[in-house]
């Protein structure tokens, strides 16, 4: 399953030669999945390099570990309130739940650096606000918290 999410990613999104901020699946040829060290490490390389990236927490585990959410809009935003702002639409993509579903997480980081990377994609143009959050990699144990700033961008009635 990892092999078609990753062919399918490649081929619509692309990978440009000697990218700097491929993922692990992208530079194993698709015979490993990365950790949530390098998760988030790609991710603070991506929030350096970005100016429409915004780098943020979604939560905490059970074992303490912060749970990474990206932000990403064109013009940037930080907050909740930023977002709704602009009028545009806020999109959610959530990769995985659990720790051993890799395929949403390993295509959620080349959407995202994508994403971050060109800031005239078409896609930024009517959502102003699409954070590819992942769970913890390689935890043991699934999220057991959601802070109020994830919590913001559900609908309300």
């Amino acid at each position: 399953m990892l092999n078609v999410a990753a062919l399918c990613c490649t081929i619509v999104l692309g990978v440009a030669p000697g990218d700097q901020y491929k993922t692990v699946a992208e530079t194993s040829r698709w015979h490993a999945t990365a950790t949530y060290a390098q998760v988030v490490e790609l991710m603070e390389r991506l929030d350096r390099r970005s100016r429409i990236l915004h780098l943020a927490s979604m939560g905490r585990t059970s074992e303490g570990k912060r749970i990474p959410l990206a932000i990403i809009a064109n013009p940037p935003v930080a907050s909740a309130a930023q977002a709704r702002q602009t009028g545009k639409v806020i999109v959610f993509a959530f990769g995985n739940i659990h720790a051993g579903e890799v395929c949403g997480k390993e295509a959620l980081l080349i959407l995202a650096r994508q994403l971050a990377l060109d800031p005239d994609n078409p896609l930024l143009a009517e959502a102003d606000r699409i954070p590819p959050g992942t769970s913890v990699p390689g935890a043991s144990a699934a999220p057991t918290t959601v802070e109020s700033f994830s919590s913001a961008f559900m609908p309300t009635a």
